[in-house]
């Protein structure tokens, strides 16, 4: 399995799927930039040695930089957009009860919830 990004959510992912009885003996990996790994940041660097105590595989890979790439041959794919703008990691929120999915009814969960109840 591959994670993309160790910010919050995905170390929290990769954290959970580590420690999850169904994921013994699974493969993890997880896709940094080329320069997250390579940053002198001493926080940056306890993340890392974090992820590989925890037996994560780094992988390196920029899907904002591959998708701007793409996006100059097709600028109207919308999928390309999204990963730019998501992928960026500034922040993208809003007013939950705005969402197309609350006003539907669709619960909203975390990501160790969604686990827990979909590899249980």
């Amino acid at each position: 399995m591959q994670v993309i990004g160790a910010g919050e959510l995905g170390y929290e992912v990769l954290r959970f799927l580590t420690q999850h009885p169904n994921c013994h003996g699974a493969t993890l990996s997880v896709l940094l930039r080329p320069a997250s790994v390579s940053s002198e940041n001493p926080s940056k660097q306890k993340e890392l040695d974090r992820l590989r105590q925890m037996g994560v595989h780094i992988v390196l890979g920029d899907i904002v930089e591959n998708a701007q790439n793409a996006l100059v041959q097709d600028p109207e794919n919308s999928l390309l957009k999204y990963q730019i703008v998501f992928g960026q990691g500034r922040g993208v929120s809003w007013d939950l009860s705005t969402t197309w999915n609350h006003q539907r009814g669709i619960r909203a969960t975390t990501a160790e919830d969604w686990a827990k109840d979909n590899l249980a």
